[in-house]
């Protein structure tokens, strides 16, 4: 088969499911429209066009005889842009020359890393122990076990 049958087989395949999806909605028929006109596919071989061919009688007063169409301009850049990737800097931060203080938190899930001062916030205001807790802490340590 020609790639212009598949086509047309593989659209007529589409309408017919689009058709049956209409039908099966409730809806109308998408042909139903058409009934009364002379609607025809557009791969129909026919030309429903030829009517259209043809140069309106008044068209002649708007034709320039001493016309001449001109060769198409091709566009050719006086500047070329010279595209070098290795003049650009790198952006990219390397270990060795770039530090971030940031501090391993063994506390969290993720992130990981997290400043001082996020730490201290943490240690001072989460940890802290209700004063039940804190009196309970300190007789645990306070005892001597040995």
């Amino acid at each position: 088969m020609s790639q212009s049958t598949e086509r047309r087989t593989m659209i007529q395949e589409k309408r017919k499911l689009m058709e049956d999806k209409r039908m099966n909605m409730g809806m109308k028929s998408f042909c139903a429209s058409f009934i009364g006109t002379n609607f025809r596919p557009s791969d129909d071989p026919r030309n429903s066009f030829s009517s259209m061919m043809r140069r309106h009688i008044a068209d002649k007063q708007f034709v320039d005889a001493s016309y001449e169409a001109n060769d198409e301009e091709v566009f050719e850049p006086i500047y070329q842009t010279e595209f070098d990737d290795d003049r650009d800097l790198k952006l990219e931060p390397t270990f060795s020359k770039h530090r971030i203080p940031l501090t391993m938190a063994y506390t969290s899930l993720w992130p990981p890393l997290h400043t001082r001062k996020e730490l201290k916030m943490f240690e001072k205001d989460f940890c802290k122990l209700s004063p039940t807790e804190q009196r309970r802490f300190n007789k645990i340590m306070a005892t001597d076990f040995s």
